[in-house]
């Protein structure tokens, strides 16, 4: 009885700590989409959300209405060029400001993002080193690579890795990192996913 006990306790943690976490990543999640749309509703003209009773759910929408008409704006070829020229002389020399945009244009996945590309550093006894590629020359050179410390998936050592070894990964980058940010659970099965696509594609 006292084990039957003790194991749906143990259970029930295990099953109740994620949801908790889970409900205050929420939570602050909402927090700080309304910190993060309070300048942006600054620029409005005064009084227009003065009906506002609920911010979490219209910071969400005032923060997507604003990238939708930013990003429809930066597609035009003028807008796109004035607006680099601009972040390269101003907030673009800001090593914080590269390495968030890095980061972001990573997660999303978009067309320019050329950092923070899943591969492997293989070793000569058949291993391999999950690693992200961060710049790489159009010679045959090295590659710089930043090796992740798991759990802290976007943390780790910058490492110069000569191009043979790099072998890239045709994943998604929430793919990797969250396997690296879970100690590397399901990285077997993702790689091998990889290899199979690959030789289907050669076939």
């Amino acid at each position: 009885m006292l084990n039957w006990l003790k194991t749906a306790f143990f259970k029930g943690l295990v099953i109740l700590i994620p949801v908790v976490l889970l409900w205050i990543t929420i939570r602050e999640l909402a927090q700080l989409l309304v910190a993060f749309a309070e300048p942006i509703a600054d620029l409005m003209p005064a009084g227009i959300f003065d009906w506002v009773r609920n911010p979490e759910l219209v910071a969400p929408v005032l923060i997507m209405l604003i990238a939708f008409l930013l990003g429809a704006m930066a597609a035009a070829p003028v807008v796109r060029k004035a607006g680099a020229s601009v972040e390269q002389n101003t907030v673009g020399r800001l090593p914080l400001y590269r390495m968030i945009k890095t980061f972001v244009t990573a997660f999303l996945e978009l067309e320019d993002g050329t950092s923070f590309r899943p591969a492997l550093i293989v070793d000569d006894e058949g291993g391999a080193e999950p690693c992200y590629i961060i710049e790489e020359s159009k010679d045959e050179g090295n590659v710089v690579v930043l090796v992740p410390w798991s759990p802290a998936s976007f943390a780790g050592s910058v490492r110069l890795v000569p191009k043979s070894r790099i072998k890239r990964l045709d994943l998604t980058f929430d793919q990797f990192s969250l396997s690296l940010a879970n100690f590397g659970l399901g990285m077997t099965s993702i790689t091998e996913s990889n290899k199979r696509s690959e030789k289907s594609g050669e076939g």
